[in-house]
């Protein structure tokens, strides 16, 4: 290996590899520095090994609005390189895609071994050299200039420009440890705290870890702290054992890890969050006329899981073997008042080994969005992961990573 290149890239995740493939197909030669044995560690177990490479949404404007406050520095991005862009460009590959109800975009094999392993073929074919157990010690910066990456065996390897695609700090056992934010410290940019992202919740409620593996569908969860509603979402929760996870908490696990700092946070679980507590209280009292020699635990199992309902009337101290017509009108306005508002207080976060992606980063004011190039640093560029950028599940975050990378890659200076 001549150590001499147009591009070094740090990290051979999907923001690394593309952005490492889009620079070889301009004629640039191309290192990429990877420190697992094996590119994409992490891209294989997305989607829970489909890998939902993408989300359907044409609509530039409402894209970007998914991703939040930062959601703006990517117009230049995803106009370049959108949905419909990374969807032409894997099907060229050879990966057949269809787009599932809900917007997710998956291989139709469901495999994401099959699209890591267009990607390498994208590189190979692209003559991009990969090395692999790399571990980087430093980047040498010198007049505004990155010049050479020194390697933790001591090999110095020079480049005209360098690509840092090392990723946050999710799933840590895949080898995310934060370094590219250490460097870009080191080299005088802003980086915004880390904070999990995308993350299952701990419960404090003993009652909440006897439900491990029991989904509640479609229901809602509002986040409340000091009796204020911060944010309302309606969705998939799953119970764990240590708390809650599934779509919908995954994607207010933001908001909830945000407000903690203030105080204690709250979720109120709403079994049928397109009903007013009044029309709810109105439908219970028609049904337990209709029905009122059911028992009571019977009656619920009609509209919950068994082993949620068992926990409703524990929480309630009713006998569950109670026949409907001789339930008091507060044990029925209290019922209610449990199905509108199921109260749990949060317990903290399972952390980076669980969560899917990072919130915080590369500071976006040191960025160009056109290029993704540093502001100060001027043969230096961050994509993926690493940058302050987060979006909800359902491809959004793997978007990302293309859209950047590919910009990156495709506006490089050699």
């Amino acid at each position: 290996m001549k150590n001499v290149f147009d591009l070094v890239v740090i990290g051979g995740g999907p923001s690394g590899m593309i952005s490492a493939g889009m620079a070889a197909t301009r004629a640039a030669k191309v290192l990429l520095l990877e420190k697992n044995k094996i590119l994409g560690k992490k891209l294989l177990i997305s989607g829970n090994g489909r890998c939902n490479i993408t989300q359907a949404e044409f609509d530039l404007h409402k894209l970007v609005s998914a991703y939040g406050e930062n959601g703006a520095f990517l117009f230049s991005a995803l106009h370049k390189f959108g949905p419909k862009q990374i969807m032409d460009f894997f099907e060229e590959l050879g990966v057949k895609l269809e787009i599932e109800n809900d917007g997710r975009v998956f291989p139709v094999s469901n495999s994401s071994k099959e699209v890591l392993d267009a990607l390498k073929k994208y590189l190979e074919e692209n003559s991009v050299e990969i090395k692999y157990e790399s571990i980087v010690k430093n980047i040498s910066v010198k007049n505004s200039l990155v010049k050479e990456v020194v390697l933790t065996d001591g090999t110095k390897i020079s480049t005209k420009n360098l690509i840092v695609a090392t990723g946050g700090l999710s799933y840590t056992f895949t080898g995310s440890t934060g370094d590219g934010l250490v460097w870009a410290k080191k080299a005088g940019l802003e980086v915004v705290p880390l904070k999990p992202a995308l993350v299952p919740l701990k419960i404090k409620e003993a009652w909440v870890k006897s439900l491990p593996g029991m989904v509640l569908e479609n229901v809602g969860v509002a986040v409340y702290q000091n009796n204020k509603k911060i944010i309302n979402k309606t969705g998939d929760l799953l119970f764990t054992h240590f708390g809650v996870s599934g779509p919908l908490v995954i994607n207010i696990s933001k908001s909830v890890i945000r407000a903690e700092k203030n105080g204690e946070v709250k979720l109120r679980i709403n079994f049928f969050p397109g009903i007013s507590p009044e029309q709810l209280d109105k439908n219970l009292q028609m049904e337990f006329s209709d029905y009122s020699h059911k028992f009571l635990k019977n009656y619920l199992t009609e509209f919950i899981p068994k082993r949620m309902a068992e926990c409703l009337v524990g929480i309630l101290k009713i006998n569950g073997d109670k026949p409907l017509h001789d339930v008091t009108r507060e044990e029925r306005l209290q019922l209610g008042k449990l199905l509108n508002s199921l109260e749990i207080t949060v317990a903290g976060n399972s952390g980076y080994e669980m969560a899917m992606v990072t919130s915080g980063g590369v500071s976006l004011r040191e960025i160009d969005p056109q290029t993704m190039r540093s502001k100060k640093i001027s043969n230096l560029y961050f994509v993926g992961e690493v940058l302050d950028l987060d979006g909800p599940t359902g491809g959004y975050n793997l978007q990302v990573a293309w859209a950047t990378g590919y910009v990156a890659g495709s506006n490089l200076k050699f």
